[in-house]
């Protein structure tokens, strides 16, 4: 089995810059979150695919507004949440393979900004005129996910908060943390 290790930051991360653009993405979802964070709603803004190879290595999949997807060696701080999805080789290196694909695609601002307006506008519209699809973050990540059918096909234009609450009854919280099992006894 691999895993497939889903990092989500919620609007309190210190990770995040403190920007109009996380605070109206937060605000989309924050009446439905029931999560929280000091006493206030704490919706995750945020979402990456790390392909774990190893225990403390992996590469990270993703897009921040305005940039293109990225695929690069990444390691990941505390300040992450992580949700394992647990799969069979071959649909790990599906998933894995697609994702290398999307590497330099553009960001969807359509579909972002129309989340905010109640719309789901995918990235894929863009295609029609031959160029390369479009994503923002939860978008890509579901996409990948539907690709290597964890997902069962549906509107990929979500909020990463969305995102989160659907992979949770088929994903475990984990950690980057190495653990040594070995040297445990009891």
């Amino acid at each position: 089995m691999k895993e497939l290790v889903l990092a989500f930051l919620d609007i309190t991360s210190e990770a995040l810059e403190d920007n109009w653009l996380n605070k109206a993405a937060a605000s989309i979802v924050a009446p439905n979150c029931n999560r929280t964070r000091n006493g206030k709603k704490a919706p995750n803004v945020h979402v990456e695919i790390w392909f774990r190879d190893t225990a403390t290595d992996g590469y990270s999949c993703s897009i921040c507004f305005g940039k293109k997807v990225h695929w690069h060696k990444k390691s990941f701080s505390r300040v992450w949440s992580f949700r394992s999805i647990h799969c069979n080789e071959s649909t790990y290196s599906k998933i894995k393979s697609w994702c290398m694909m999307q590497r330099d695609c553009s960001f969807n601002h359509l579909g972002f900004f129309g989340m905010g307006l109640g719309l789901r506008i995918s990235g894929s519209w863009c295609t029609f005129f031959g160029y390369k699809p479009r994503y923002f973050c939860s978008e890509l990540v579901c996409k990948a996910l539907m690709h290597g059918e964890i997902l069962v096909k549906r509107n990929t234009v979500i909020h990463p908060e969305e995102l989160f609450n659907l992979i949770a009854p088929i994903s475990s919280v984990t950690t980057i943390k190495y653990k040594n099992y070995d040297k445990m006894s009891y």
